[in-house]
């Protein structure tokens, strides 16, 4: 009964240990190994070396149509932890004894990895929304036509029409 309220309040109650208490209660079973992974492995991978990418080669590898792309935008904004870029933003707020930048070529680097990365993301977002879009739309019919849906409705009415002419003329 506990679990059947609970599960109706996912404001309150975490859902997945929901799960989890729920498969705990037979004794055979571990939760765990039931369990979804919360980020799909080959989109974390393929985000990875994209992120790569970017870094080392400073272009943009570009995105593909049905890609997991949300699991591509959790993996991503990682790119800043890479030991290639870490150690780029580390040498371009280095500076000399006069105040001026050590490495202004790195300074360079680093933003220009940021707006790519930024790029790239946004290239993800607007992939999903159009994904979704075309998943979501009905199909469009012919607007006109004998073999048109339309054109289908508007013969089926005339010939009601004609029909209900025939009976009122016979009637009266």
């Amino acid at each position: 009964e506990f679990f059947d309220r609970a599960i109706q309040m996912p404001h309150l109650f975490d859902q997945r240990e929901l799960a989890k208490f729920m498969a705990s209660a037979f004794a055979d079973i571990d939760p765990e190994k039931l369990m979804v992974d919360d980020v799909n492995q080959e989109a974390a991978q393929a985000a990875r070396n994209e992120n790569r990418i970017i870094i080392t080669t400073q272009q943009d590898p570009g995105v593909v149509e049905g890609q997991d792309h949300q699991g591509h935008l959790q993996v991503h904004p990682e790119y800043q932890n890479d030991p290639i870029y870490l150690d780029l933003a580390n040498r371009a707020q280095q500076q000399l004894a006069n105040g001026q930048m050590a490495d202004p070529g790195a300074a360079q680097q680093v933003q220009m990895i940021d707006y790519l990365m930024q790029q790239h993301m946004q290239a993800h977002l607007q992939a999903q929304d159009q994904e979704l879009a075309k998943s979501t739309s009905p199909p469009q019919a012919s607007p006109t036509g004998p073999d048109s849906v339309i054109g289908a409705v508007q013969s089926g009415a005339a010939v009601v029409a004609d029909q209900v002419a025939e009976e009122t003329a016979s009637v009266g």
